[in-house]
């Protein structure tokens, strides 16, 4: 079984994206970093693959700030893909309601 490095993993990532933005060819990137062209096409493939598969379900830490955690009385629940439940206030506002689909979908908020 292949060993997993997430210090490795995190150096590459950081090399393929400052090569996104560095305006140089792949192989100019890679010899003006000392770096193997075989194994930066390799990650990136890599990167690619993972970045495209759907994530693991899991939780995101939300934080609703100016309000008591006793104030709040679930009366809208949303049962999202993945098994994520959403309990949340009935006048919760729509940018609230926007993060909160955001986070449990792992996206950006968009504006509604």
């Amino acid at each position: 079984m292949p060993r997993r490095d997430p210090a490795k993993a995190q150096r590459w990532r950081e090399f393929i994206g400052a090569h996104s933005t560095s305006g140089l060819t792949v192989r100019a990137f890679c010899r003006e970093r000392e770096l193997s062209e075989h194994a930066f096409h390799a990650w990136r493939r890599k990167f690619r693959k993972q970045d495209a598969e759907p994530s693991q379900p899991g939780f995101a830490e939300i934080r609703i700030e100016g309000r008591d955690a006793g104030e709040l009385q679930p009366s809208l629940t949303l049962e999202l893909p993945g098994g994520i439940i959403a309990r949340l206030p009935l006048d919760v506002s729509g940018e609230t309601l926007t993060k909160v689909l955001a986070a449990a979908h792992g996206a950006r908020p968009r504006a509604c």
